[in-house]
């Protein structure tokens, strides 16, 4: 009975080397992690350190920020690639994610009830700008370059209001004062579609993308490090062929920090749906470029492309009829591979979260 005892004592005191935990904890999702913080002081260290942070940022992969629910019970997930939900906060009303990828903090737009601003890692919510729904506006979100501010830039409706804006800062909403700047070229969209931000201009569709409306191809830029607006550019070149089709759908992106346009179109019979992305190359001329043209499958509405993997793969949001499929694109294949399908009551509002859960 005693060499039993003894036996089990000698068991208890067994420790992994540290290379071992390490390489079991960077492989659990962050949810998990915070809770092990509270193990012991070494694993605290060790989960805490900058090196451990990136390894298990490389190991987890995107994280994804969606709108999930009905209004006015609307809700944002930060899910997993594998669905799992990591945190949840509420957005009440509507809810357009701010498309942008920007690390610690995202934005959502409320338009008339003002916008929240999420700090997932900290677990952090606070309103930006009214919230009395007196005033028609929306805003956006991006980080100017090369100071690295978080700024918020809010537009009213109509034009002849301007726009205001803000730099966030740790202080929340009590600290958020707004500067009152010259209004937009041209009357924007409020649709996160329309919208896109890269290297520290924000980018805007206008609010009427109807082919024969005067002007429906322009794209207004704000310069978020001068606070100015920049010369309007001229969209990508539209075919009569496809301006006659009766169903079509554009979108702002950001592919391998470049804006990029998309024209999903819905064909005659014999041609079926399909998508042109554009890239923008020159901004003095307004070039654009076809990158891709990507036929569809019957099922699907349209796409919406979110980045380009090193190995030339495409990630998109499959659109069909009330399914939205995480998809890979292979170009030199065509083949289409499905990665997840989002959870009942996804909005098609989604984005990425290119921060740490674990920075907090």
């Amino acid at each position: 009975m005693e060499a039993k005892q003894s036996s089990k004592h000698e068991d208890d005191d067994v420790s992994l080397p540290e290379d071992i935990i390490l390489e079991v904890l960077v492989r659990l999702p962050a949810n998990a992690l915070c809770r092990f913080r509270c193990v012991s002081r070494a694993w605290r260290a060790l989960i805490c350190d900058p090196g451990f942070v990136a390894a298990q940022r490389s190991h987890a992969g995107r994280l994804i920020v969606g709108v999930f629910g009905s209004r006015p019970h609307l809700k944002l997930r930060v899910l997993d690639m594998h669905g799992n939900v990591l945190r949840v906060f509420k957005a009440m009303h509507s809810a357009l994610l701010a498309p942008t990828q920007l690390g610690r903090l995202i934005c959502v737009d409320r338009m008339q009830r003002a916008a929240i601003i999420v700090d997932p890692a900290a677990g952090r919510v606070f309103t930006v700008g009214r919230n009395d729904g007196s005033t028609w506006s929306h805003s956006s979100f991006g980080r100017a370059t090369p100071s690295g501010a978080y700024k918020v830039l809010r537009l009213h409706q109509p034009i002849a209001g301007g726009c205001e804006v803000a730099t966030i800062t740790d202080g929340g909403a009590a600290a958020t004062t707004w500067r009152q700047r010259a209004p937009p070229p041209l009357v924007t969209s409020f649709s996160s579609e329309h919208k896109a931000t890269i290297n520290g201009v924000l980018y805007f569709m206008p609010y009427d993308t109807y082919p024969r409306t005067p002007g429906w191809n322009r794209i207004a830029a704000f310069d978020l490090e001068r606070e100015v607006w920049m010369e309007t550019i001229n969209g990508p070149p539209m075919g009569w062929f496809e301006v006659e089709q009766k169903e079509w759908r554009i979108a702002l992106t950001e592919l391998k920090g470049t804006l990029c346009m998309v024209h999903n179109i819905q064909g005659p019979n014999y041609l079926g749906p399909y998508a042109n992305i554009w890239r923008f190359i020159d901004y003095n001329k307004s070039v654009w470029v076809k990158a891709y043209m990507i036929r569809l499958p019957e099922e699907c509405l349209y796409i919406k492309p979110l980045d380009v993997l090193d190995d030339g793969r495409i990630l998109l949001l499959n659109t069909g009829c009330s399914r939205f499929i995480l998809q890979f694109f292979n170009p030199s294949t065509k083949a289409f591979t499905d990665i997840m399908e989002m959870a009942e009551g996804f909005t098609g509002r989604m984005n990425f979260y290119t921060g740490s859960l674990l920075s907090s």
